[in-house]
């Protein structure tokens, strides 16, 4: 939007800086814009007189551009007004053709002339334009200040990013965007710098710029320093609906040890996002619908983990209560054989015999078959309970113990 302010070589030896810049920029509701530009130039005492200023415009678009200092001296212009201004606007005098006259602005005393000849020209590298005012009937003077207004517009800097959301850049300051330009301009020698704050004690000066958006677009993402609403107009009146205003202050762009704005070494930029108001709403909608539908969906998935959690919660009871079982098998296993107990290749458990019981077995099977009817207890004693011989039915007197016990068990007197 703007690279530098620079001199022509006639002019080089001219000691001059811009004491107050104002850009106010509309974006029109098909994108276009319209820029007004304010500027005090101011050419220090014992120096040559100015007979142009020239601005460098990242631009390859030939403006539609005009010359509106006669503005400056019409006391019903909108931003000619006190609010425009920290220290107050008022027209002091005129002459008869309203040609020049004295302003107090912003507490300097201007000349404001109305003959300056503006001009534009290309750039031999085409990547920027050159807008030129000319002061040939009237050049500012040293120790005075000069007081300039031009207007231009060209077509949309919006990019399109998704379907009705815009991106918008506005650089500053940027010689990169220029590439060749500054160096065949020698604008490093002939550049005359921005002031940040003519006086910073009282306000005085500085560097300002305004974005205005139609009322069909709107943003909440742009990297502006303060964010109101407005309704003026770039023909210097009032809408009756208000719209969107951004405004961003040089003195809070760069840091505070810099006190003069110069190209490659202040640049700043404007940008954010711009879209449909309404269109915007329908989005929302849009996005809430779908939260919400999200949110069903994860409810779903979180019933469904549950779900696999108890299943998995169960699986791991039944695994320990198998384990727990095979530990109570394997435990009934030990004990039954600690006691004394034999278990047969088929799993049947039998309570195994002592020497002596095996050695009574012995002779009760050479007793004979009615022998073995009598059964022996734990301690080896035979029952000696009488009993009758399945065929003949005679009663059959007990064995001798000394039959069937051990001859080393048999004691005397028994």
């Amino acid at each position: 939007m703007f690279v530098a302010f620079f001199k022509s070589h006639v002019d080089k030896n001219c000691e001059c800086e811009i004491a107050k810049f104002v850009d106010r920029i509309w974006i029109d509701k098909s994108g276009n814009l319209t820029c007004i530009r304010t500027f005090i130039v101011h050419v220090a005492e014992n120096s040559p007189p100015l007979q142009a200023i020239r601005m460098l415009i990242p631009s390859q678009q030939t403006p539609e551009l005009y010359e509106i200092s006669d503005t400056c001296l019409t006391d019903d212009y909108l931003f000619n007004h006190s609010f425009s201004s920290t220290g107050s606007y008022e027209i002091k005098s005129l002459d008869i053709d309203r040609t020049y006259g004295k302003v107090y602005c912003d507490y300097f005393e201007v000349d404001v002339y109305t003959d300056n000849v503006i001009k534009s020209f290309e750039c031999p590298k085409k990547t920027s334009r050159v807008v030129s005012i000319e002061f040939r009937e009237q050049p500012i003077t040293p120790g005075t200040f000069r007081l300039i207004r031009i207007t231009f517009k060209i077509s949309s800097p919006l990019v399109e990013i998704f379907p009705r959301v815009y991106s918008l850049q506005l650089h500053y300051f940027d010689k990169a965007l220029v590439c060749g330009a500054y160096e065949r301009l020698d604008i490093k020698t002939l550049e005359v710098p921005v002031k940040k704050k003519f006086n910073p004690q009282i306000k005085q000066g500085g560097f300002d710029i305004f974005l205005y958006l139609p009322e069909n677009l709107s943003s909440t993402r742009f990297n502006a320093l303060t964010q109101t609403t407005s309704n003026h107009l770039p023909d210097g009146t009032n809408s009756e609906k208000p719209c969107q205003q951004f405004v961003w202050r040089g003195e809070a762009a760069v840091p505070d040890d810099v006190k003069y704005l110069k190209a490659g070494e202040a640049f700043f930029t404007i940008e954010g996002l711009l879209n449909d108001p309404y269109e915007m709403e329908e989005i929302r909608a849009e996005i809430e619908t779908l939260k919400n539908e999200t949110c069903t969906l994860k409810d779903d998935t979180c019933s469904l983990k549950l779900d696999t959690t108890v299943i998995k919660g169960n699986h791991r009871k039944a695994m320990w209560v198998g384990i727990i079982a095979l530990f109570i098998g394997a435990l009934s296993f030990l004990m039954a054989i600690s006691q004394g107990y034999n278990v047969s290749p088929k799993g049947s458990i039998t309570k195994s015999q002592s020497e002596p019981g095996r050695q009574n077995e012995r002779l009760l099977q050479l007793a004979g078959p009615s022998a073995t009817h009598f059964s022996n207890n734990a301690s080896g004693v035979i029952d000696s309970s009488s009993y009758f011989d399945s065929n003949s039915h005679t009663e059959r007197l007990p064995i001798p113990m000394n039959r069937l016990l051990p001859q080393e068990q048999i004691k005397p007197g028994k």
